[in-house]
């Protein structure tokens, strides 16, 4: 198994001073910031989880407690979490032991410089490794450069779509599921 415990990534800008960030394992000190970049993004309806914000025992449960535990990581920037990510299982079914669901959230003042790019590659090179052989996104329809990056940089397809399937206070939003295969690791 690769040593993913401390991966270090600069991201050069057009015109901009590099960007140095560390790609790391989250850890349970980590929680408060992923939860706030969590609930920035569930009040900005950008999360498909929904509108209710989370505390961080919440998270800490969803992400630490609820087998099977995959992995998840987290991009720090000057000590503070800016971005983090995690596979985490779909379904409890036995069938769909080899499906997990991709999350992905980087704070808005830290887009666009390469952080969600470098979150989504670590977890994405993990993946068969972790036994693994479906990725499914879960996204909402209306934001097609979410959608583009997925299917252009990260290999993702459109395999289904669920019309007006989340309520945003009365206002419903198409959803789409997003699905990567994976080749499972011979060993």
């Amino acid at each position: 198994m690769a040593d993913t415990s401390n991966l270090r990534a600069t991201t050069l800008l057009e015109g901009a001073p590099p960007l140095s960030h560390e790609l790391r394992l989250m850890q349970i000190d980590d929680l408060p910031g992923v939860t706030g970049i969590f609930n920035a993004a569930s009040r900005a309806r950008e999360s498909t989880h929904g509108m209710r914000l989370w505390g961080v025992d919440e998270m800490r449960k969803f992400l630490f407690e609820s087998p099977p535990i995959f992995e998840s990581f987290v991009a720090v920037s000057d000590g503070g979490v800016v971005g983090w990510t995690a596979l985490t299982r779909h379904h409890l079914r036995d069938g769909y032991k080899h499906t997990a669901e991709m999350s992905l959230y980087v704070q808005p003042s830290f887009r666009r410089k390469g952080i969600g790019t470098a979150l989504a590659e670590t977890i994405l090179s993990r993946a068969s490794a972790l036994n693994l052989h479906n990725i499914l996104a879960i996204v909402f329809k209306d934001v097609p450069y979410v959608i583009a990056s997925a299917e252009k940089r990260f290999g993702f397809s459109i395999a289904a779509c669920f019309p007006e399937a989340f309520d945003d206070n009365g206002k419903y939003h198409d959803i789409l599921i997003l699905e990567k295969l994976v080749a499972l690791e011979v060993t």
